[in-house]
């Protein structure tokens, strides 16, 4: 399919004004660009890994470092980091994705720990890889379709807020529009049983293990991938139909290709949390130790979100119940997780017949409903439905992925816990742009019933 200059310009303009809407929306929130993190608290976490992995002293916390302290120190005039600078911890931790830490730990290697300049690489990370959507969108469906998605998609705050934060959700968004969009690219581009198609698909994998450093559930996704494709091959082996399908051979190599490019980059750091825990713990501590949190009282009196005083206090009843004199911060952490497991399993035991309930509260408030206008919980409903016509009209390319990694997002938050909607936010830009797809699609089967034809570009 040809580019004309058009589709070209369009890609460069909405690269631009999702610049724009990140600078924007993060301002508006309040966003100090110059300012160290601190405001949401996870934040300071990857900032302090971040600046140890620079310094090379490894994915470690350290809030004693008195070079680390001193940006806080400069700024702390009315005290708002005095709990940063109080607090005490040290080691080696297997409770924060390393994603984030090694891009803050790559810009502070080449800009000498500007903090601006860490917030301007996610904007640019998450401009480009949904600026490069939007022109392939243009490209193969329509220009009112990607406009479609992109006036939507610079206008959702909720996604661009981030942008300005040193939390991963941004980064994980542009890792999953670029893997959506790669996909869809090279499903439409190459033949399977090619070199060139393994080589995408290695690719793919590369991608989808680098979102896993950025985020926890995308390990369980990838484990989760993996299974259904050993399943799919196992299936067609035994039905008879790899024998009589000539594609079969070039079709398990490149799921093979997918599983090499993912495990080459999760696999180092799946081996790093064992070692660090001394126990089996290759997606990290973080996960396990907040799962109570989202199996509680206060989780169900909280619709569904986590309750992170449930998770503080299972904490410090965990130290205090062993000598921790001699472990290490990771193994204190996988002591935790492994009570907190315990503690979730014994409430959602005694309160079985609450889970469905527990499991619809947290499925309307992933999706951006709970704790919003009513107007705004209009809009999000028609962007949601308009993204599911999307997907079901590009059902055979980019609306696959896109379906496929919003349901494993829904059924993570269904039976973890959900941060009133902010885990969803690394899928939302893939849900506006197939939105704007959707509202074409829909509109033209409109006018095709009332014989008018169909939408042009």
């Amino acid at each position: 399919m040809g580019t004309s200059r058009g589709d070209a310009w369009f890609g460069w303009l909405a690269f631009g004004l999702c610049l724009t809407a990140g600078v924007f929306w993060s301002l508006f929130a309040g966003e100090q660009f110059i300012a160290p993190p601190g405001r949401q608290g996870d934040d300071v976490f990857y900032e302090n890994i971040g600046w140890q992995l620079s310094q090379g002293r490894g994915l470690r916390v350290d809030f004693s470092d008195r070079d680390w302290q001193q940006a806080y120190r400069r700024v702390n005039l009315e005290g708002q980091y005095d709990w940063v600078l109080n607090f005490k911890q040290r080691g080696d931790s297997a409770a924060w994705s390393p994603g984030l830490p090694c891009l803050v730990a790559g810009v502070y290697l080449l800009s000498d720990r500007d903090f601006l300049l860490v917030r301007l690489a996610v904007m640019v990370l998450m401009a480009a890889a949904c600026g490069w959507l939007l022109f392939e969108v243009s490209r193969r469906v329509g220009r009112l379709a990607a406009a479609l998605g992109l006036a939507t998609l610079v206008l959702d705050r909720f996604i661009w807020q981030t942008s300005g934060e040193f939390m991963p959700e941004g980064p994980t968004a542009a890792a999953a529009t670029a893997l959506c969009g790669g996909a869809w690219l090279l499903g439409s581009a190459v033949r399977p049983n090619t070199t060139p198609a393994r080589a995408g698909s290695l690719a793919a994998g590369i991608l989808f293990g680098l979102a896993s450093l950025l985020g926890a559930s995308w390990g369980v996704w990838l484990v989760i991938i993996a299974g259904g494709m050993v399943g799919s091959v196992a299936w067609r082996m035994l039905s008879g139909h790899w024998a009589r399908d000539r594609n079969s051979t070039g079709i398990a190599k490149l799921m093979l290709a997918f599983l090499l490019g993912a495990l080459l980059v999760a696999a180092p750091s799946w081996a790093r949390n064992c070692l660090v825990t001394a126990g089996f713990a290759p997606l990290g501590t973080g996960g396990s130790m907040g799962i109570v949190g989202g199996y509680c009282d206060g989780a169900l009196a909280n619709f569904g979100n986590l309750d992170v005083s449930a998770v503080r206090r299972l904490k410090e009843q965990a130290l205090a119940e062993v000598d921790v004199r001699g472990m290490s911060l990771g193994q204190q952490e996988y002591l935790i997780g492994i009570q907190s497991l315990a503690a979730a399993r014994e409430w959602a035991t005694s309160n079985w017949t609450k889970l469905p309930q527990l499991f619809g509260m947290r499925i309307v408030s992933h999706l951006g409903f709970y704790g919003q206008p009513i107007a705004l919980q209009v809009v999000n409903g028609l962007i949601l439905f308009g993204a599911g016509l999307g997907c079901w009209s590009l059902r055979r390319s980019l609306g696959f992925w896109v379906g496929l990694l919003a349901l494993l997002s829904l059924a993570t938050a269904a039976l973890t816990w959900t941060q009133y909607g902010r885990c969803s936010i690394p899928l939302r830009p893939l849900l506006h742009v197939t939105c704007g797809v959707g509202t074409v699609y829909f509109w033209s089967g409109i006018l095709r019933r009332l014989g008018f034809g169909a939408i042009s570009r």
